[in-house]
């Protein structure tokens, strides 16, 4: 229940901060160049393979080897949490989605509960799935708002 909590906030947030802050080129031209093609197509095949694949490295990096490298170091998985959430948000300053200053505070955040949530179910297969299924929700919903 806390993971589908994560999951709609995130796609909410994201979408807020793309409307008042327009979304970045980096969001838009990838998603605008596939406009050509068919848009059940990008929809059902191209924005979860991207989702999958996005997710898979950001939690492997972040969660998967600093999480575990930093409980390791500290010894203490709420410092471990929070470095690897600071992390996550500062990667995201200068060309991330989000971006920005109001970015790293959200991704600081987004950061945060996925970190929890790779601490409560003792593995990285979960943060994968949820973070995928954010990414889809988000690239879904800025795919038609782009397209439209």
């Amino acid at each position: 229940m806390a993971s589908l909590l994560v999951i709609i906030l995130s796609a909410v947030g994201l979408i807020l901060w793309g409307w008042v802050n327009e979304f970045p080129e980096e969001v838009i031209e990838p998603l605008s160049s596939v406009s050509s093609y068919s848009k059940l197509l990008v929809m059902l095949l191209g924005l979860p393979v991207f989702a999958f694949f996005n997710a898979v490295f950001e939690e492997v990096v972040f969660r998967g080897v600093m999480q575990t490298a930093l409980i390791k170091f500290f010894g203490n998985r709420y410092w471990a949490i929070i470095l690897q959430a600071s992390a996550f948000g500062f990667a995201h300053y200068a060309v991330g989605f989000p971006n920005g200053f109001i970015g790293v505070l959200m991704t600081f955040i987004y950061g945060l509960a996925i970190g929890v949530v790779k601490e409560r179910t003792n593995g990285i297969l979960w943060p994968i799935l949820v973070h995928t299924l954010a990414d889809f929700v988000i690239f879904n919903l800025v795919f038609w708002l782009i397209i439209f």
